[in-house]
């Protein structure tokens, strides 16, 4: 960073004061010397980074080889950062904390959830994303309590606290799902734009409102 500062010289020349850059700010400016268009210090993970590589290296291959086997090897090699940098939608990042047995049915569920709620932004795909991972978990959690032994003489009072832990998931689970979908039906919902020129106003279930035509209450 520079600063200028006045000099009363005759020919009215100024001098330049150099402050010394901290040691972040080298860094930052050498990387962007070097990766003009960086965004972050972790340029390789940057979206940005990732496409303009693998195009970048997708040109370059030679012309007497197996074009289609070779783009094939190499796109398998880099899926995973081009999955993740492609962002939500593709439910690739979120299915990989799902357990593998509930991998198809969270992405079936995902996807049936962003079609019940025309979920068009990334916002509403990672909120429809999140409901399928709290039910998918609902029923994982559901499916190891059947399991457990349930006759009394059985049961340990380890078995009896795993159950108890396994109640508070289920009961967690179940809560966030339906606060996820609660968000998709609210983020669907027209807003609603009422002013009231009142001091006390009481608005009850299934209130009508009327628009009222300013020219023809003048009128009367």
């Amino acid at each position: 960073m520079t600063e200028i500062l006045p000099n009363n010289t005759p020919d009215n020349k100024k001098d330049v004061v150099t402050k010394p850059l901290t040691p972040k700010e080298k860094a930052i400016a050498l990387l962007k010397k070097y990766f003009p268009g960086m965004r972050h210090p972790a340029i390789k993970d940057d979206p940005d980074y990732v496409f303009k590589t693998v195009l970048k290296n997708l040109s370059n291959l030679p012309d007497d080889i197996d074009t289609n086997s070779t783009v094939e090897s190499y796109i398998h090699g880099e899926l995973y950062d081009l999955l993740m940098a492609t962002g939500v939608g593709t439910q690739f990042a979120s299915a990989r904390a799902v357990p593998y047995r509930y991998k198809a049915l969270f992405i079936s569920f995902t996807r049936q959830l962003i079609e019940e709620y025309k979920c068009d932004g990334s916002s509403q795909i990672a909120v429809a994303e999140m409901a399928a991972s709290a039910y998918v978990r609902a029923i994982k959690i559901q499916g190891e309590m059947v399991s457990m032994p349930s006759q009394i003489d059985l049961m340990t009072p380890e078995s009896n606290r795993y159950y108890s832990i396994l109640s508070k998931d289920l009961d967690r689970a179940e809560r966030h799902f339906i606060t996820a979908v609660g968000m998709l039906k609210h983020m669907n919902t027209p807003q609603v734009s009422v002013k009231i020129n009142t001091q006390n106003a009481f608005i009850a279930d299934k209130q009508q409102f009327n628009k009222i035509d300013d020219k023809n209450n003048e009128a009367k």
